[in-house]
């Protein structure tokens, strides 16, 4: 059964996203489904947070970013990342890393993602938040082609201020 998304997944501007990045195609239309995904910095002596990308890419265009990875980081992530959610059993909620259990509210930077159906969420695929502990296991496991084309991707779709392209750059934070 499909459930509402999250209002964390919203932009910015209280709005949802309507179109893929890639390839602008309605998402609520897309047959396929669609994700979003959000990076999150938190800044504790401040008590506020700032997204530092938030972006919807439907299933089609995913699939083909998905691709250009390489066969062994992607067999990698998929080892690490079935083996973190099939020896747990942490809520979906947003208030836990999906793959390690840990606080969000300890974190100082997160990554939130959800796979859409028009207007609605798929529960058996999210909602997830990956923390820094394990956002760092995951770009460990990336190889030099897998982060060329993250670095293409990023590059191509983001209009990122230096300070943030470098933070990418130097795998502080991943496309997932």
């Amino acid at each position: 059964m499909l459930e509402p998304i999250p209002e964390d997944f919203q932009k910015e501007s209280g709005t949802f996203f309507q179109s893929c990045m890639m390839c602008d195609c309605k998402l609520q239309d897309h047959p396929q489904g669609y994700f979003i995904e959000k990076a999150i910095k938190k800044y504790p002596e401040f008590d506020s947070t700032q997204e530092l990308f938030a972006y919807a890419i439907c299933y089609s265009c995913a699939h083909k970013m998905h691709q250009k990875l390489s066969v062994e980081s992607r067999a990698k992530v998929k080892a690490f990342m079935m083996q973190c959610l099939t020896n747990n059993n942490i809520p979906k909620d947003l208030q836990r890393c999906s793959l390690t259990g840990d606080l969000a509210s300890e974190m100082k930077e997160y990554q939130i993602q959800v796979f859409c159906m028009g207007d609605k969420m798929v529960p058996n695929h999210g909602p997830m938040l990956i923390g820094e502990i394990a956002i760092e296991e995951i770009a460990g496991l990336l190889s030099d082609k897998s982060w060329e084309e993250l670095d293409n991707f990023t590059d191509t779709f983001f209009g990122l201020p230096p300070a943030f392209r470098k933070a990418i750059k130097d795998r502080d934070y991943i496309i997932i």
